[in-house]
């Protein structure tokens, strides 16, 4: 769309922020968005949110099942059982307030609630509530009542082998125990065995508060996570572990499993765990990718390498923060002597969606065929740092190429987090042609 296209979009992003965003940074906004492959109604809220405004239109109800419940709903609907129920008195804002907490459940799952309103809640009852919405608190999920939620109870209704004894008792040397596959943000505790792909210490804060955490991968037979350990626990690269009580948030639409000193953990024998999962071999349709909207790990994507965007090649880090810098300038540290890296920014499409492209230092090393120190030299030898970009392009662009990595969710849509990368044979090359021919159908 061109910006006469866009104009009207543009005065009614302009109207919702009351006019404190000029329409000039609108329109360079917005064609931002649409650029990175976002649809126009999604670029417009995602805008308006960011400045602090409001949209007109409400939340879309979203019909869940227990187990289905994210930590980012709103105006849920569900028909759920109430497993355990209490009352207790709270003080909100300076007033003494009764409100209402248990566990709900039903034949997928139960996850803990709060009704802040004066519905009549027993043990036992079947509700139909709609309206409802979700917090989380330490990893756990929880559903709210608030005042546009509607409680009913609902007759002639049961749900088999629902019971409180049947819930799993949670905390550290008690969460119950699941698969990687199963994590999902706000779901409790949990006990988790799997081995340990790697450990990346970072640190963190600044300013004499620094603390160091570490980073990585967990692998069991049914897929992979991210994890952070937020204190030295010992581990080490190639084993295999089991944890009690960690906790996943969601990061950027991905879970992530966290844990820390409160939690025990054991080193395990080798054998516990079945055949480490590999990824499926199935490339993921980024259409599918972008209705579903959310993070997922650990995928597989092909499609065509639109463009390389700026800054790729080699580039210069800041030593403290690992940020990308410009003529040795951080803007958190200021003035500082950048590291060398190589990296890869652009855009792939499949002909049913685009992603953009963010692809890690060891899978740029191996399309540029060199590492960073003799990339460096080159570039110097050279008297050009182009000279990597350049390479990448002649290898990259116009190809069609798998990618292997992780996918991220944020205000500007998906990012690929790429960590393998093959440029598809060419006998292959006839697919090329085809996913060109879906492109520039869509375009």
């Amino acid at each position: 769309m061109d910006e006469q296209q866009l104009a009207p979009h543009v005065q009614e992003i302009n109207q919702a922020l009351n006019g404190t965003c000029s329409e000039e940074q609108i329109m360079k906004e917005l064609k931002q968005y649409l650029s990175f492959g976002i649809v126009l109604k999604e670029a417009k809220r995602s805008i308006i949110r960011k400045y602090g405004g409001r949209t007109t239109e409400a939340a879309p109800k979203v019909v869940r099942k227990v187990s289905e419940i994210k930590s980012s709903d709103g105006n849920i609907e569900l028909v759920a059982k109430v497993m355990t129920v209490d009352t207790k008195e709270v003080n909100v804002r300076g007033m003494p307030r009764s409100i209402r907490f248990g566990i709900l459940g039903d034949e997928t799952g139960h996850c803990p609630f709060t009704s802040w309103g004066d519905w009549e809640i027993n043990n036992e009852d079947i509700l139909r509530i709609q309206g409802a919405y979700t917090k989380e608190f330490r990893g756990e999920l929880q559903i709210n009542f608030g005042n546009n939620t509607s409680v009913e109870k609902v007759e002639g209704m049961t749900f088999d082998n629902l019971d409180v004894d049947n819930i799993p008792p949670l905390g550290a040397g008690g969460a119950r125990e699941v698969k990687i596959e199963d994590l999902r943000p706000g779901m409790g505790t949990v006990t988790i065995s799997g081995k340990v792909m790697d450990v990346i210490p970072k640190v963190i804060g600044k300013d004499g508060n620094e603390r160091t955490i570490y980073g990585g991968k967990l692998a069991d037979e049914t897929g992979r996570i991210s994890y952070t350990a937020w204190n030295d626990m010992g581990l080490n690269k190639g084993e295999v572990i089991k944890i009690e009580g960690a906790y996943v948030r969601d990061w950027k639409g991905l879970p992530q499993l966290n844990f820390d000193e409160r939690c025990k953990l054991e080193t395990m024998d080798p054998d516990a765990i079945g055949e480490i999962s590999t990824g499926s071999d199935k490339p993921v349709s980024m259409g599918e990718l972008q209705e579903a909207g959310t993070g997922a790990e650990d995928v597989l994507i092909e499609g065509i390498m639109l463009d390389i965007r700026e800054p790729s090649g080699l580039i210069y880090r800041c030593p403290e923060c690992r940020k990308a810098v410009r003529d040795n300038y951080c803007n958190t540290h200021g003035d500082v002597q950048g590291v060398a890296d190589l990296r890869v920014k652009g855009t792939v499409d499949d002909g049913t969606g685009a992603v953009s492209l963010v692809l890690k230092r060891d899978p740029t090393v191996s399309v540029v065929g060199m590492d960073v120190s003799k990339a460096e030299q080159h570039a110097k030898e050279l008297g050009d740092e182009s000279v990597v970009v350049k390479l990448i392009e002649q290898r990259l662009l116009d190809k069609l190429v798998q990618i292997r990595g992780n996918i991220i969710s944020d205000d500007f849509g998906l990012t690929l987090i790429g960590e393998e990368i093959e440029v598809v044979e060419p006998e292959r090359e006839p697919l090329v042609e085809e996913h060109l021919a879906k492109y520039e159908e869509g375009a």
